[in-house]
């Protein structure tokens, strides 16, 4: 194998947007809510209020991983969130000196969409950001061409872009109304004093592994982003699709029972492993040491299979059903029991194979179970262990 070789280049934004970007279709969504971004935008504003005292003053929001894309796009594997609140904002601006009945100057329109030529050789026009996930639609083409739709769709994607766009609009309209005087000097600032590391690999095999020993032990990210991005590194490029619509409908399926990811995950691996011990923080660090356990080194997509089959089945046990679909009044039972707890779905899930009429007994004792331990007044801190050391035997029963 050759050596794989890294730029690294120190660059402000209007040093980034003389490039055109894309956000590829396996990548996380925008999740950014308007605490981030006002927070983004406070710490900005601070540092440019501080630009008389401090002299050549700069201000560093992070890092983006990239490499080369399609169409001489390039393809941002890391970053985005930033990448997009910062594309964000320069529409906001000049939607604000628009406003305000200015004319925005050419260089900011240049930084939002340019001319461009494709790999035909044909000269298109593009917006220098363009999201390739399915759940943000078009709507940051629309924010680009000043048409936005009065009533949009409503993905969480699209509900967070057009969240942060409000949030900056609002921002900027607190902070100089129509002062364009004191407007246009902190568009110069954000533009050629806020810096990124961007981080260039030649492949996008290179680019994850990149992304991955950044957000190590899930500093940047939680478990379940690093996880996501693990699957991609060991998949080959064909079974992309394939697993990002997994991936998809796994985060959906979690998110419409309004559940934890990493609550989910941890009662997985106790359920599906002997493992009776592990905190949140330590999920990704223990599907790094057990691949030969988990597989998902030789079939990512099988993994990712199992794993939604495994989340659909802890959603309905949620709602009182079996894993087949069929109301269990056991499970209807706990629901009312349980209240918050959800420790039992440990059994459940171990369980979750099981002919109907044994599955069906086993909701019958976890009942009782329950019922005497609310009774009893015993910690569930306590019994999640033993659900969770119980989980080897019920996984062995094949039969009523």
């Amino acid at each position: 194998m050759g050596v794989q070789k890294i730029d690294s280049k120190d660059l402000a934004l209007r040093d980034i947007f003389k490039d055109f970007y894309s956000v590829p279709d396996y990548q996380r969504e925008y999740v950014w809510e308007s605490e981030q971004v006002e927070q983004l935008l406070s710490d900005v504003y601070e540092a440019y209020s501080d630009r008389r005292e401090l002299a050549d003053s700069e201000y560093f929001i992070g890092s983006l991983v990239c490499c080369p894309g399609k169409d001489n796009l390039v393809e941002l594997i890391d970053g985005q969130q930033r990448v997009t609140t910062a594309f964000l904002f320069l529409c906001a601006m000049r939607d604000h000196l628009v406003d305000v009945g200015e004319t925005p100057s050419r260089v900011l329109e240049q930084q939002i969409e340019d001319f461009a030529v494709d790999d035909h050789g044909d000269e298109v026009t593009r917006q220098r950001l363009v999201l390739q996930y399915d759940d943000s639609g078009d709507i940051l083409v629309r924010i680009a061409r000043r048409s936005i739709p009065e009533d949009p769709e409503h993905t969480r994607s699209i509900d967070n872009i057009l969240s942060a766009y409000t949030t900056i609009r609002a921002f900027l309209r607190n902070h100089f109304q129509d002062r364009v005087e004191e407007l246009r000097p902190f568009w110069a600032f954000f533009t050629q004093k806020v810096k990124l590391i961007r981080i260039e690999t030649r492949s996008v095999a290179h680019a994850l592994k990149i992304f991955e020993t950044i957000n190590d032990r899930g500093k940047g990210l939680d478990a379940m982003d690093l996880l996501k991005n693990l699957m991609f590194m060991n998949a080959d490029t064909g079974q992309f699709d394939a697993l990002k619509r997994l991936w998809k409908e796994l985060v959906d399926t979690l998110y419409d029972a309004g559940e934890k990811p990493l609550r989910f995950l941890r009662y997985f691996i106790f359920s599906e492993y002997n493992v009776d011990r592990l905190k949140e923080e330590e999920i990704y660090d223990w599907f790094l040491k057990n691949k030969e356990l988990c597989a998902y080194d030789v079939d990512p997509v099988g993994f990712v299979r199992d794993l939604l089959k495994a989340a659909k089945a802890y959603v309905l046990f949620l709602r009182g059903k079996d894993s087949h679909g069929e109301t269990n009044r056991y499970l209807e039972n706990m629901g009312y029991l349980s209240g918050a707890a959800r420790q039992h779905l440990i059994l459940l899930l171990a369980a979750r194979r099981l002919p109907r009429d044994a599955f069906s007994e086993l909701c019958r004792e976890v009942e009782n179970l329950f019922f005497v331990f609310i009774i009893t007044r015993e910690n569930t801190r306590d019994f999640e262990r033993n659900f969770a050391r119980w989980a080897p035997e019920v996984r062995g029963i094949r039969n009523l």
